[in-house]
């Protein structure tokens, strides 16, 4: 699948999990079909990456010593950094 993109463009695929994701086999399969598809990508252009919310907010956070950016991933963890709870996961 090679492209006419600059060698600098990335494609980012994220998504969302929540903190109890080990919990649930659908959230291992779509990381499982995920690696699939960056294996299926490896070597195309536009460069195949993919992250979880979490973990771009945990990058960000690590690089970062903007108090302004500090503090909206605070915001954004607290929003998004859940788990799902025990009875929600009998009925998925």
């Amino acid at each position: 699948m090679m492209a006419p993109f600059r060698d600098d463009v990335t494609l980012l695929y994220l998504f969302w999990q929540p903190l109890n994701h080990a919990a649930f086999p659908e959230f291992q399969s779509h990381r499982d079909e995920v690696a699939c598809l960056q294996q299926m990508m490896s070597g195309a252009r536009p460069l195949f990456k993919s992250a979880t919310y979490g973990e771009l907010l945990e990058d960000w956070r690590s690089g970062c010593n903007e108090e302004w950016l500090r503090a909206h991933v605070d915001r954004l963890q607290q929003r998004y950094a859940v788990v799902i709870p025990p009875e929600v996961q009998n009925e998925v």
